[in-house]
């Protein structure tokens, strides 16, 4: 394509990104406050599972979501949802002001409602950015390094503490605040579809119009007349084929990092005299917080420098993610048999993390900037799906081998599960059918 074409595309990709980080602050602010409110004993800490249950549950669906929203340009979605949450906002923002004394049940009330919407959001921005990567293969992962640097820092930096402190403020001025971040969200989204929108362009090669409308649509007409087990060696393919790139890859993902996840950090954390408990808990959480901003940034600066090598990239974080599991298996060993400061589990911890979470970036890129549009909407939804499914089975798991107690049997089998993730995604030709 043109270079002021290209120059047209990367400016509606910025103020695309720069919407969405507005959208999330604003619902970061009232997640914020609602936490504070649970931190505070005014909400039951009852909520924190029965939320985390609603929303893996809704983003179970997301096979069914996919399969609805391929009916509708990326950019209009995202848009109307948009639109959706300002008007929620406005309305509990007008319950707050007649009723004051609702003002925590109407917050809860507004996350429950607006629960499902992320999920909307999220599946939109990935057909967004393959559409994109239809035109130009190098936004796709401009685009993945900004959003994903930027939510790390506005949730973590700026929307979850604002939250907190206006939630026990002032929950009018907090509403205000959301309401104003969704109309900038929505000015921004607008500007971008001015700018370039991929979903309309006239630019679209033939064999990208083929791909998107008519082997899309026959392929779905195909589907309708299949037999039952005909449709599960279907849906087998989908769930298994590319690899790295696959929506089993995914979950298995998220499935290895919730065993342990928050429930590591707690286990160091208590580790410490009672009085410190707070301090060591606020320094595990800052180093997963400067590990979610970097890793974003060391990894798309080695698939700039390797673009051709996005498999092997995939492959080797796996590999430094077991060596964390590892690392931590004998951290927590030498802390539960002869006392030795749980701290020395932290940098584990913190190479897992790193390391799956750059398998998910990577992967997720890649999946958005290789894969056509029809073979793209075939995977997408099953991807979501099983992330969801493999992060709820992974935080029960977690629970149940009570890893906040002893780390070691959660370890042990969420490293068994690293190392068949590794295997899955050694290096081979990936290609969806």
């Amino acid at each position: 394509m043109g270079h002021r074409q290209l120059r047209l595309l990367r400016r509606a990709q910025t103020f695309m990104v720069l919407g969405f980080i507005a959208s999330y602050i604003g619902s970061e602010l009232i997640d914020g406050a609602v936490s504070g409110s649970v931190a505070l004993g005014a909400l039951a800490v009852i909520w924190v599972p029965f939320y985390q249950t609603l929303t893996q549950a809704e983003d179970m669906l997301a096979v069914v979501v996919t399969r609805w929203l391929e009916r509708f340009p990326p950019t209009r979605v995202l848009f109307g949802i948009e639109a959706i949450d300002l008007l929620v906002t406005v309305a509990a923002l007008v319950i707050v002001m007649i009723f004051p004394e609702t003002a925590l049940w109407v917050l809860i009330g507004y996350l429950v409602v607006v629960s499902p919407l992320p999920l909307f959001v999220d599946i939109a921005e990935e057909l967004y950015l393959n559409d994109l990567g239809q035109f130009d293969e190098s936004v796709v992962l401009r685009g993945n390094v900004l959003i994903s640097t930027a939510t790390a820092i506005a949730g973590s930096i700026m929307g979850r503490p604002l939250g907190v402190v206006l939630g026990a403020l002032s929950v009018m001025v907090l509403l205000a605040l959301s309401a104003l971040m969704s109309i900038t969200a929505l000015l921004l989204r607008h500007f971008s579809v001015r700018q370039f929108d991929p979903s309309s362009s006239a630019k679209k090669s033939t064999d990208q119009e083929s791909d998107s409308a008519e082997e899309f649509s026959s392929a779905k007409r195909a589907r309708k007349q299949l037999s039952f087990w005909q449709r599960a060696r279907v849906w087998r393919a989908e769930l298994l084929s590319g690899g790295y790139l696959s929506a089993t890859a995914a979950g298995f993902c998220t499935l290895t990092l919730a065993v342990t996840g928050s429930y590591l950090g707690i286990w160091i954390a208590r580790g410490a005299q009672q009085t410190e408990i707070t301090i060591r808990m606020s320094v595990v959480m800052l180093l997963l917080g400067i590990t979610a901003v970097a890793v974003p940034l060391v990894s798309g600066w080695f698939m700039k420098r390797w673009s051709d090598a996005k498999h092997s990239l995939a492959y080797w974080v796996l590999v430094v993610a077991t060596a964390g599991f590892i690392l931590a298996f004998i951290g927590a060993l030498c802390s539960q048999h002869w006392g030795w400061d749980r701290m020395l589990v932290a940098p584990g911890f913190l190479v897992i993390t790193g390391g799956l979470m750059a398998f998910s970036f990577i992967s997720s890129t890649a999946r958005q900037a290789v894969l056509k549009t029809a073979q793209f909407r075939r995977v997408i939804g099953w991807v979501f799906t099983l992330s969801a499914l493999g992060s709820f089975i992974g935080v029960w798991l977690g629970f149940l081998f009570q890893v906040v107690e002893n780390p070691i049997p959660g370890l042990l089998l969420s490293g068994l599960i690293c190392l068949a993730l590794t295997a899955v995604a050694r290096p081979r030709a990936a290609h969806i059918e």
